[in-house]
């Protein structure tokens, strides 16, 4: 079935969003997001009003929208979530996650160049991040709580929105990727406490990062 204009809408500004194009702070409207999207003004009014719910844009009366800021609290309060419930999630799905897709997964992971994805042209989101971002995705679905899945699903925007900038950070790709390995490694060992931990440490250490006071005013601040 194709996609509606509000969904393409929705999925392009969100993308431009995610990727930095549309930069924090940075004020849009409907009429030139609807000449660079080449559609009319409705359905990027409903996908402006669908990415102001999940906090992406703040909408102004008559004046079109704002790009919302990524603040350190953003930051601690989606990682703080996520610590709260993707453990549980990895420690639970061992029974029941597909095993092929994680030889898949970790094939993948094993061929990633972190250069590639660090020299990312700054607007392009590469492929590779939705691939290490994947082997989340496959746990949450794996773990059987249909309510986990769609409430996780309301924060896959921000999730990646903070997410992006992080292959900036020197060594955090490398580590990003180590530590995904081993979340898989202890997955396929049918090692449910083992994934759990693994995936706590990956969690806090990926915070950890975002949150240094150096890194973050270099990702967030910089002009």
């Amino acid at each position: 079935m194709a996609k509606s204009n509000k969904e393409i809408a929705y999925k392009m500004i969100r993308d431009r969003i995610i990727n930095g194009h549309l930069k924090p702070g940075q004020s849009i409207t409907e009429e030139r997001l609807s000449r660079d999207l080449d559609m009319s003004r409705t359905p990027v009014r409903e996908a402006l009003i669908r990415l102001q719910f999940e906090d992406l844009v703040r909408i102004i009366d008559n004046k079109g929208a704002t790009i919302m800021e990524i603040t350190p609290v953003d930051i601690a309060e989606i990682f703080q979530l996520r610590l709260l419930v993707e453990p549980y999630a990895a420690k639970t799905c061992v029974e029941f996650i597909d095993r092929e897709k994680l030889e898949k997964m970790k094939r993948q992971l094993e061929n990633i160049v972190p250069s590639d994805l660090s020299n990312t042209v700054p607007g392009e989101l590469g492929t590779s991040l939705y691939e290490v971002h994947d082997l989340h995705h496959l746990i949450i679905q794996s773990a059987g709580n249909r309510r986990l899945t769609k409430w996780l699903g309301t924060l896959q925007s921000q999730i990646l929105w903070t997410l992006n900038p992080e292959r900036k950070i020197p060594g955090r790709i490398e580590r990003s990727i180590a530590e995904h390995l081993n979340i898989i490694n202890a997955l396929l060992e049918g090692n449910g406490n083992l994934a759990e931990k693994r995936m706590r440490e990956h969690l806090e250490s990926n915070m950890a990062d975002l949150l240094d006071v150096g890194n973050y005013k270099y990702l967030f601040q910089s002009s």
